[in-house]
């Protein structure tokens, strides 16, 4: 898988987010940005709402990688140390025989569970091979919500791990460290996480949250003295193990000033009766202008664990037993596709035959279809032809129209004409009501329409009542009113104010339909 060149390291707590972002380069990686927030309202149950509060936190700390890592917590995850073997078996049926040996250990429904492992060592001998390994399982509703959270603060998850193997990355960095049985201890604000390591191998592993007096904020005694016991009691419950062996020596991962890891070192060093130290800075994690405390140490390790494909346990990508059966589909559909071929070639030369005939029946086919297009060419001609022609048949005969509106109106003396004006239209259609679809010249039709406005005053109102009802006895015109009669502005003769519509489908009321005139 191609690895990023930034991505975001996650811890996510009920209530709480710690984000590091980190960028990597051929140097290692460089810390750019870090952030710490508690929720106000306190645990957040939902994972959509978790995921909107974790991208609107991120955006306010300028974090704007996509791609996370998520550190998960010891004590969220089942770990159990396996010892497989048998004769015949190699590093391809471990996958699923981890998974087996799980199955019947989990305290939680095992059928979407997500499982993985790491190898710690190899052995041959007599003709059977034995693996020792860590493996680890995370419930499928705890991956389901993480995955549903990170979508939701539109981040995509490579890789789910442990804090645990981030604090063994950052050992790996010392050949000092990577040399004898050593107990490191990382810890934050919330607890700490212990890892004891033998020659830079794994060997046991646990996370402690803080409690009573140590998990109150600035009391650094209690935490101290807490950190202190919970190292004795890692060491002690590993002791009983057969081929347990006494410690060499303890260290501390601090960051910042060191105040606290040097306070830490100095009670388990009394507790262990061993040789302590505090570290605060690691080969290949470069800490830019970021001041770096101790949460973050473990989540950088776990950062540069993933850059340098060194993570031994990721739940995101879980180890898959081999495809076995892929040479036996290949094989098959060898064969298959042979067979297809050899009744391809049967078939050839009848299909050849076939394509001659179909040929000529599509020459032929094209050729039908050009006449019949160079017949529809020309009726499309002819009917824009007749719609012109019908079109421009239908001009109005304004001087008619005028010329009747006029007649019918009293002299000059009783009626003084105002606005006279007019406007026309013409609607040509075509009917096709048969299946057929043949063209009909019979088929055409052709609608006029004139609206003349028509208004003016006159010296009484039985004049103008007299005018209107002249033109709404006469079946010529169609009369619409065009506002209230009211008397006229000025004081003179012409008194009483009239206007009218007149609509009518006639072109030409002095000679039949079709006539036209200027």
């Amino acid at each position: 898988m191609k690895r990023p060149s930034s991505f975001v390291v996650l811890e996510l707590g009920a209530s709480r987010l710690a984000a590091l972002e980190v960028a990597s380069g051929k140097k290692g990686l460089r810390l750019t940005r870090a952030m710490e927030r508690t929720h106000k309202d306190g645990p957040i149950a939902d994972a959509q709402e978790y995921g909107r509060w974790m991208r609107q936190t991120l955006d306010e700390g300028a974090i704007g990688a996509r791609d996370a890592i998520v550190a998960l917590d010891r004590g969220e995850v089942i770990v159990k140390h396996l010892r497989l073997e048998g004769a015949g078996i190699d590093r391809g049926d471990l996958p699923g025989m981890v998974r087996l040996q799980m199955l019947r250990q989990l305290t939680f429904h095992p059928d979407d569970a997500a499982i993985d492992f790491s190898i710690e060592d190899e052995r041959e001998g007599d003709g059977s091979a034995s693996f020792g390994v860590v493996a680890a399982a995370l419930p499928g509703e705890r991956i389901g919500w993480l995955r549903e959270a990170l979508a939701c603060a539109k981040l995509r998850a490579v890789s789910i791990g442990l804090k645990t193997d981030g604090v063994a990355a950052l050992m790996r960095t010392s050949s000092s460290w990577r040399s004898g049985r050593v107990l490191a201890i990382g810890f934050g604000k919330r607890g700490a996480d212990f890892v004891l390591m033998d020659s830079g191998r794994v060997v046991y592993s646990r996370g402690v949250d803080a409690v009573g007096d140590a998990g109150e904020a600035g009391n650094d005694e209690a935490f101290a003295s807490w950190v202190a016991t919970e190292a004795r009691r890692t060491w002690m419950t590993h002791a009983v193990q057969p081929d347990a062996e006494q410690i060499e020596r303890a260290v501390v991962l601090g960051g910042g000033g060191g105040v606290l890891a040097s306070m830490i070192a100095d009670r388990c060093a009394e507790a262990l009766g061993v040789r302590m130290e505090a570290a605060a800075s690691f080969s290949g994690v470069d800490p830019g202008e970021v001041r770096t405390e101790a949460w973050m140490l473990p989540l950088a390790g776990l950062a540069l664990g993933f850059a340098r494909g060194e993570n031994p346990v990721d739940l995101a990508n879980p180890k898959r037993p081999p495809d076995r059966t892929a040479r036996k589909r290949q094989l098959a559909l060898a064969a298959v596709l042979a067979v297809i071929l050899g009744f391809g070639w049967l078939f050839t030369q009848a299909n050849l035959a076939k394509g001659r005939l179909e040929g000529e029946l599509e020459a032929l086919n094209q050729e039908l279809s050009d006449i019949r297009k160079d017949e529809a060419d020309a009726l499309r001609r002819a009917a824009r032809l007749e719609h012109l022609e019908r079109w421009m048949a239908g001009d109005v005969s304004w001087v008619d129209h005028f010329a009747e509106i006029v007649g019918r109106s009293p002299g000059h003396e009783r009626v003084l004409i105002t606005t006279l004006a007019g406007g026309s239209s013409t609607d040509i259609e075509y009917e096709r009501k048969s299946a057929s679809g043949e063209y009909a010249e019979k088929k055409w039709s052709r609608a006029t329409g004139v609206t003349i406005n028509f208004a003016g005053r006159a010296v009484d109102r039985v004049t103008a009542d007299a005018l209107r009802g002249a033109f709404v006895s006469d079946p010529l015109y169609r009369v619409e009113p065009r506002g209230r009669d009211v008397e006229a502005p000025r004081d003179d003769r012409y008194v009483e104010q009239f206007a009218m519509i007149l609509r009518s489908s006639v072109a030409a009321p002095a000679r039949d339909a079709e006539g036209g005139g200027e």
